[in-house]
This record gives structure tokens, C-alpha cells and sequence, in this order.
């Protein structure tokens, strides 16, 4: 049992923080890459490859893209770090239910599953540093990630519905970023 792990529901906390957004008259833009950011007379200029946008503030959420984003926008980069993480569900016996199985992990921590849908999630527990990309599992990483899980279970994995991966961004440090940029107090991160 370990009482530091807990678990997030990524696709509704963004759904929520959106819903909250779009009540506070914010307005979303889907596909429009910024080519230009501009700060001038204390406004900022986002220029997209659809249309511009101004604002007296500009948040930075863009995650493995954050120092990017910094840069065209002449902010000093915090020096972010993409790792990637991936993903294997894979389903087991029918006499199993996982309902209320907890999140556990192999005593190195080289691997970790928790339920999911009726089925396990498995996760290798890779951190490969990578570039910003769109990323996806590497059949190498979730084939090491899944032998390592299966020498401590006595059920095997004879297939995987899916997988994924995606990109776990960190500070230098591993602490949290939020808060204004130190040479100028109207972008965020």
C-alpha cells in the first residue's frame, strides 16, 4: 500500500478546465500553430497560421513544447524536459475482476499496472528523454515493460488491446511551474 500514489483522470480534468474556461468567455483554438508572439505596448500578439490574436496576459500550457513557446515569445526558457511514458492494456481472465485492485508496481519500480476498464493498464515506467513530438510506444519498451511485469504475476499476457504513449514534461528540479516568468510579470506558466 502506498499512500503517495493516487490516480487522475486526465481527459476529464481537461474537459472540466475547458467547460471553465469557455463560462469565463475564454475562447479556444483548435489547430492554430503559433508562428509568431510578440509583446508590445504592454499587449501581447500571437500570430497563428489562421489569424492573430491579443491579450493582456498569455499563459504557457503547452507542455513538452513550453520552452518553445518561451522562446518565440523572448521569455527566458526554464529548460523543460519531455520524458516519454507508455502504456499497454492488456485484458485479463474472465474470473478476474479488477474493480477494486489498487495501483502496484514492481519493487524497483521498473514497472507498474493498475485497472482500468475492466482490463490492466501496464506501464514499463519508461523516461526516455525525447524531443516534443506526438509520441507512441515503442514495441521494444512496452515488450520489456510487460516481461518484467510478468515475473512477479502468475497470469500471462497473451495479448494487448492497445497502447500508447505520451509525453510527461518536467521542471530541471521536478517541481511544479506555475506562476508568473521572471522578466515579465503578464506571461505564465
Amino acid at each position: 500500500y502506498r499512500e503517495d500514489v493516487y490516480d487522475l483522470d486526465t481527459s476529464r480534468l481537461i474537459q472540466n478546465f475547458e467547460k471553465e474556461a469557455k463560462y469565463n468567455k475564454a475562447q479556444i483554438r483548435h489547430n492554430s500553430n503559433a508562428v509568431k508572439i510578440e509583446y508590445l505596448n504592454s499587449m501581447w500578439r500571437v500570430s497563428t497560421d489562421n489569424d492573430e490574436y491579443h491579450s493582456a496576459i498569455l499563459v504557457n500550457a503547452a507542455g513538452a513544447w513550453a520552452d518553445h513557446i518561451s522562446s518565440m515569445a523572448s521569455i527566458e526558457k526554464i529548460g523543460f524536459l519531455p520524458f516519454r511514458r507508455s502504456m499497454a492494456r492488456i485484458p485479463l481472465p474472465s474470473e478476474f475482476d479488477t474493480s477494486n485492485w489498487p495501483f502496484f508496481s514492481g519493487s524497483l519500480e521498473d514497472w507498474y499496472a493498475k485497472p482500468d476498464a475492466g482490463q490492466l493498464i501496464v506501464s514499463p515506467a519508461d523516461e526516455d528523454l525525447v524531443e516534443p513530438h506526438d509520441a507512441w510506444a515503442e514495441d521494444i519498451v512496452l515488450a520489456e515493460g510487460i516481461s518484467r511485469y510478468q515475473e512477479f504475476v502468475t497470469t500471462s499476457v497473451h495479448k494487448i488491446s492497445s497502447n500508447w504513449a505520451g509525453l510527461r514534461t518536467f521542471a530541471p528540479d521536478r517541481s511544479l511551474v506555475i506562476g508568473p516568468a521572471k522578466n515579465n510579470s503578464t506571461f505564465f506558466f
